[in-house]
């Protein structure tokens, strides 16, 4: 019996389940409800810990939730699940419990590719669902500030980064308060280096919403604290000096960002970053030419003496190249080809080859073209020997002549860096600057140049045409998902029809998400013509179908949606396989839901069903039921969801888990009387008493306690009837190096749960009844210590 272990189990985990595999549902269902214990050696508990491990619990399934709906895109149900989340971890009694979960959900970390999972929302929100995933924050702010002055550091961050999110959601008005509640709550730190990061992240934010005044006095604070702070090394006051410089330049103040740049001293990299950032707020000044030709000349001539200093060679060479740059454009071409002549030298001093060289040298000549200086870099480049160094020259050059429009010039620019990127012998080499050409170019928003370089470089190592072809497909179908990330529909549209019609699937997967774009941004009549790429009845009606339910939402046109619903169900009905016209019913059927019908929705896949059971292979007809399934539980139609479950004939097992899945998103959904309803479909007693336990979680999280009781008791009655021992163990795997686990489904893990589930909502004397049901009186005498924690004491 898996009764005592450490720390308390996720007690809401089976909301996820409809996701799941039938195979792996009745175990993570019941991994959802297994009780947290203690050894059984033990003869006290700590109750202060009992009740934090719950609360943790029930805000880790929430969080939980929330992680699975961001992976799934479904961004809606995850700013429900991270508010319930937020209420529950303000429920948390232990502050170092609740100051983790916030850390772990809110703040992300400079360094980490990792994103907080409230970060990842927000980025993934689009402009109509921002207003959803802001409603979030409000919460997030409230358990914050419940935070005492001794987590100040903490709090100051988390309250930081919330601002931050709102400046993200473009919402700067609610991003203020937060941000002043941020600033109050850095006055209780302790420690001027902690005070001078948390002030500089503050400041950091202002600038981000365009408040330029209000980070002035914040960053002067903040540097007030950074020149008091005692660091143990000389990296630490670079890391606390180099972004206040940084900062300083971006608010249009270089002499003073020089100032605090040159206080960095033993830390030549930070230091190098800090006066690049001075230099370059000087060359665009000098760009903007405010006072005329001797003022603009005046702000080179300062950048330029002001580089002299830079530590960093490599730092010091490349912006000697930008500065170069900007001399040839103030008519100095004596001094610019002194500066950059420098710059070439410096670079070159530690370098042994001639590839190495030419190699080092491209960063400072694409500096000295990015200063306007494209055609005489472009000769530069075209005087070197490696092949790798005029790839990547030539490559950035012809991105550069693209920003300023001059198209003809970046193609046959970018034709040179593709020619010298064939000519790379070293495989590895040739493929790394084949794919930096292409990032570089999406970086860019140059869609068409990483096309080109798609098109015409193949990866080194592909020694068969059909090889080619498929990594090309490969690589096209990644640079349209890019585009239709980056809104960019257009684009994403001519790379999927550089597709080989080979990979016909791929294809149509990206041409329905470009028709979804253009539908969404309300260029319907583009988003239709999409159906004229692929003649394919099936097609065309998805297409139609995701104009339609754009169109319905958009502009809110009933008739016009209505005809090319009609239109998508005439184009399905011409297919003549029954599993491919099942899919193409279901797949208009989730416009339908999308739209805000369904009544359509449900009876186009009530059609589809009646198709699937025409389904000869068995595996096909029971895999597409479940997904019909999961359709409608997706779409809170559980009473449908459930009943698609009755075609699954000949198939116990399947249908089982399916009505398992069925009844777990019923749940979560708060179709509680359905689920209930559904449970005598159902034969394995284990199942039932995990959803009975599930369903009482649900009613105790609306608070309603007699209702939770009513399925707790169901539960204690279904529980008795598990077959098999008490306790069990499953083996893993044998052989030598055999592994056993408890069951955590056996019938003493269960009433383990009911009867601490009892306890958790004050219904002490059925806690204690069910606790005396377990035969084992180590468990049950265990079980007992712990049930005194909510409050019920056996009777003497």
């Amino acid at each position: 019996m898996f009764l005592f272990a450490q720390g308390l189990k996720t007690l809401s985990a089976v909301v996820c389940l409809v996701a799941l595999c039938p195979a792996a549902l009745a175990v993570q269902i019941s991994q959802a409800t297994a009780p947290a214990v203690i050894s059984p050696a033990s003869s006290a508990i700590d109750c202060a810990t009992e009740q934090a491990q719950l609360e943790q619990s029930v805000a880790n399934g929430l969080v939980d939730q929330a992680r699975q709906h961001i992976n799934d895109r479904q961004t809606e149900a995850a700013a429900i699940a991270l508010t319930q989340a937020f209420e529950a971890i303000g429920q948390v009694e232990d502050v170092s419990t609740k100051v983790t979960l916030l850390d772990q959900i809110i703040n992300s970390y400079e360094g980490s590719a990792d994103r907080s999972l409230l970060e990842q929302l927000v980025n993934q929100a689009n402009p109509v669902q921002r207003q959803q995933v802001a409603a979030v924050l409000p919460q997030a702010v409230q358990v914050t500030q419940s935070l005492s002055s001794g987590y100040s550091a903490i709090k100051t961050r988390t309250l930081t980064s919330i601002a931050r999110y709102y400046g993200i959601l473009e919402q700067p008005q609610q991003a203020q308060p937060v941000l002043t509640q941020a600033l109050q709550a850095s006055q209780s730190i302790r420690g001027a280096e902690f005070q001078t990061k948390a002030l500089t992240d503050i400041a950091q934010v202002y600038v981000a919403i365009r408040q330029l005044q209000a980070a002035v006095p914040i960053l002067a604070q903040s540097l007030q604290f950074a020149q008091a702070a005692t660091y143990p090394d000389a990296n630490r006051r670079a890391w606390a000096l180099e972004p206040i410089a940084r900062l300083y330049a971006q608010l249009g103040e270089p002499d003073r960002a020089l100032q605090v740049a040159q206080q960095i001293e033993d830390a030549p990299y930070y230091q190098s970053i800090a006066m690049v950032a001075v230099i370059d707020e000087y060359l665009k000044a000098g760009q903007l030419n405010q006072g005329g030709q001797p003022n603009q000349t005046r702000l080179v001539d300062r950048a330029a003496s002001i580089a002299l200093d830079i530590p960093a060679d490599d730092q010091r060479a490349i912006i000697l190249g930008a500065i170069a740059g900007r001399y040839a454009g103030a008519r100095q071409p004596d001094r610019a080809a002194e500066l950059l002549g420098q710059a070439l030298e410096i670079s070159a001093r530690t370098r042994t080859t001639v590839s190495e060289r030419e190699q080092a040298a491209v960063a400072i000549i694409v500096r000295y073209a990015a200063a306007g200086q494209r055609d005489d870099a472009l000769r530069l480049v075209g005087d070197f020997d490696d092949p790798t160094a005029k790839a990547t020259g030539y490559g950035a050059i012809a991105l550069l002549y693209a920003e300023i429009g001059q198209t003809d010039r970046a193609q046959a620019t970018l034709a040179q860096a593709v020619q010298n990127t064939a000519a790379i012998v070293d495989i590895s080499s040739r493929n790394l600057v084949r794919q930096q050409l292409i990032d570089q170019a999406v970086q860019g928003g140059q869609y068409d140049l990483a096309l080109q370089v798609v098109q015409t470089v193949d990866l080194a190592e592909e020694p068969e045409e059909t090889s080619v072809s498929y990594s090309r497909a490969q690589d096209l179908t990644q640079l349209a998902n890019q585009a239709i990330a980056a809104n960019r529909y257009e684009d994403a549209l001519k790379i999927t029809q550089a597709i080989s019609p080979t990979y016909i699937e791929w294809r149509d997967r990206l041409f329905l998400q470009i028709a979804r774009g253009f539908a969404e941004a309300g260029d319907f009549d583009r988003a239709q013509a999409i159906a004229q790429e692929n003649v394919d009845p099936g097609f065309q009606a998805q297409v139609f179908a995701v104009v339609a339910a754009q169109v319905q939402l958009v502009v809110q046109q009933i008739d016009p949606a209505t005809e090319l619903f009609n239109q998508s169900v005439q184009l399905a009905n011409t297919i003549d396989s029954a599993a491919a016209k099942a899919e193409v019913l279901r797949t208009i059927a989730d416009e339908h839901f999308r739209a805000n019908q369904p009544e359509a929705a449900t009876q186009l896949l009530n059609q589809a069903v009646e198709l699937v059971k025409t389904i000869e292979d068995e595996e096909s007809r029971l895999s597409t039921l479940q997904a019909i399934s999961a359709q409608f539980s997706a779409a809170n139609q559980h009473q449908a969801a459930i009943q698609v479950t009755d075609a699954m004939l000949n198939a116990p097992v399947r249908r089982s888990a399916a009505i398992a899945e069925a009844i777990a998103a019923a749940i979560e959904g708060g179709d509680l009387s359905t689920a209930l309803a559904t449970l005598n479909r159902l034969d394995d007693p284990a199942t039932k008493t995990t959803l009975l336990l599930k369903v009482a979680d649900r009613y105790t999280q609306v608070g309603q306690r007699s209702q939770a009781a009513s399925s707790l008791a169901q539960a204690f009655q279904m529980a008795q009837t598990v077959p098999g021992e008490e306790s069990q163990t499953i083996n893993v795997r044998g052989g030598e190096n055999p592994l056993s686990v408890e069951d955590e489904q056996d019938r003493g893990s269960l009433l383990a749960a009911i009867a601490l589930k009892y306890a958790q909502i004050g219904q002490e004397q059925q806690a204690l009844q069910v606790a005396q049901a377990l035969q084992d009186p180590v468990g049950r005498n265990a079980l007992i210590l712990r049930l005194g924690c909510y409050g019920a004491t056996p009777a003497q």
